[in-house]
């Protein structure tokens, strides 16, 4: 099996792969204590003190282009 589609593009399985990163980003945002700038939301303090905004985010982001990648865009 080809990892790549006849237009040059990724397979299916690498789109689910970002929708589902994109989930559990989404679902586990507070979880991730690592990050501890990112953006102005986020500046200076742990993600679980903001809800984990930033997170929350590139889990759509992700999400997004996922489905988007599996819907042909």
């Amino acid at each position: 099996m080809s990892d790549r589609r006849e237009d040059g593009t990724m397979t299916i399985f690498a789109d689910l792969v970002f929708v589902v990163f994109g989930v559990v980003l989404f679902v586990f945002a507070e979880d991730m204590l690592f990050a501890r700038r990112f953006g102005p939301i986020t500046d200076g303090a742990r993600s679980s003190e903001t809800g984990g905004y930033a997170f929350r985010f590139l889990g759509v982001v992700f999400i997004a282009v996922g489905v988007a990648k599996l819907l042909g865009f």
